[in-house]
């Protein structure tokens, strides 16, 4: 009995114990202030980091083959597309200039901790150069450039070992132009983002995007209509598999530039001056008005010619300038030849002895007509193949 009552006594005892220690710690744990929590955050940093190497990749190399346990997954990183802006497309050394921001987010089994050990801290942030950062490279770029000072580059950890670290950067990759319907056209030019250093097998990127407001990414020139994801795997010849992700880019031009200042002019002035060609008007005064035309025509292509790529495709535009250019060449070539006609036939009749001859004069009256009518109808067909020529390309 006395043996009983004791064991009762000490467990009572023992439980009051436990409870006094709970309470303390519990009291203990309180952050009350800035001083506090830093107290805290300073042990938890010193624990996580006390044996962490953040050379050493957090990716698992051991063969599957190698033991019966269950397949070690491979390591995951996710790249967020959050922001995008189009800074420009410079088409004869087809690459565009991209402001391109994005969050990676991965699992370090290394850095977990319990929260309520340290008075509930569940999250750190972590200066760029104390954690491994997985690879992420923007490949076919011919410049990249994270913007920021590396004194602003952090890294957010959570309690279970999650990261995120964002990166803002000016992004100048290679795209090809595609030119055949310029200045109406639409391309696609695609962000590739892969792991140039690790195997696919050990090593995952899956890549998302969550930018949306489509209207606010491009410039004033192009207007971005969609960003899509994609990934694709690629064997490199020597049994390694390369995987590939892919951000396309949906541009469309605004053609509003070259449709003000190079296509409607050119069509207007093409229209007044085969016009002005069949006025009656000396030879000279037509020449100076067809050559004027012509040389502005030129100035044109030479213009369209710094703009666009040097490539096997034809630009409309430019097919659109040079039929014109042929238009007025060959509406100045008719006109030069009917004027030589006429006076051809006008020697002719000098030459009449019978001047007075009602028949002579008949005969005149007649060409004089067909010779109407003959310009009128080129003159026509003229205007109507400059009319078909700007309808082909602006519709």
């Amino acid at each position: 009995v006395h043996l009983t009552r004791a064991s009762a006594n000490m467990f009572i005892i023992s439980s009051a114990l436990i409870t006094l220690l709970v309470n303390y710690a519990i009291q203990s744990c309180e952050i009350h202030n800035q001083s506090d929590f830093i107290t805290q955050e300073t042990s938890l940093y010193d624990k996580i980091m006390k044996d962490y190497k953040p050379k050493l990749p957090a990716i698992s190399t051991v063969a599957n083959n190698s033991r019966a346990a269950p397949d070690i997954p491979r390591f995951e990183v996710s790249v967020v597309l959050s922001y995008l802006k189009l800074i420009s497309v410079v088409e004869p050394q087809q690459k565009v200039d991209f402001i391109m921001e994005y969050r990676m987010r991965w699992n370090d089994e290394r850095l977990k901790w319990t929260s309520s050990d340290y008075c509930g801290i569940n999250e750190l942030y972590l200066a760029r150069e104390d954690v491994w950062v997985p690879e992420v490279t923007i490949v076919d770029a011919i410049a990249t450039t994270d913007y920021r000072e590396d004194f602003k580059k952090f890294a957010r950890l959570n309690s279970s070992g999650s990261l995120e670290y964002f990166v803002p950067t000016v992004t100048s990759t290679a795209c090809q132009i595609k030119i055949r319907n310029f200045p109406f056209d639409t391309q696609i030019c695609a962000i590739k983002v892969m792991a140039q250093t690790f195997s696919a097998r050990q090593y995952g990127i899956k890549a998302k995007s969550l930018a949306t407001a489509y209207a606010k990414m491009g410039n004033g020139e192009w207007q971005i209509r969609n960003v899509s994801v994609r990934s694709e795997m690629v064997d490199n010849g020597e049994g390694s598999l390369i995987e590939i992700n892919y951000f396309d880019v949906l541009m469309i031009r605004n053609p509003s530039f070259y449709v003000t200042v190079v296509i409607t002019p050119s069509f207007i002035i093409n229209v007044l001056c085969i016009f002005g060609l069949f006025l009656k008007a000396d030879r000279m005064t037509k020449l100076g008005v067809a050559l004027t035309n012509i040389l502005s025509l030129t100035f044109i292509l030479g213009i369209l010619a710094t703009v666009v790529p040097k490539t096997d495709e034809i630009p409309k535009i430019g097919v659109f300038v040079v039929v014109n250019l042929a238009l007025m060449v060959g509406s100045l070539g008719i006109v030069v030849l009917i004027s030589y006609i006429r006076i051809g036939e006008s020697e002719s009749e000098q030459k009449k002895e019978k001047l007075e001859d009602g028949s002579t004069a008949d005969r005149s009256t007649k060409s004089t007509k067909s010779m109407r009518a003959l310009k009128g109808t080129l003159h026509i067909l003229l205007q109507l193949a400059n009319l078909t020529n700007f309808l082909v390309l602006v519709l």
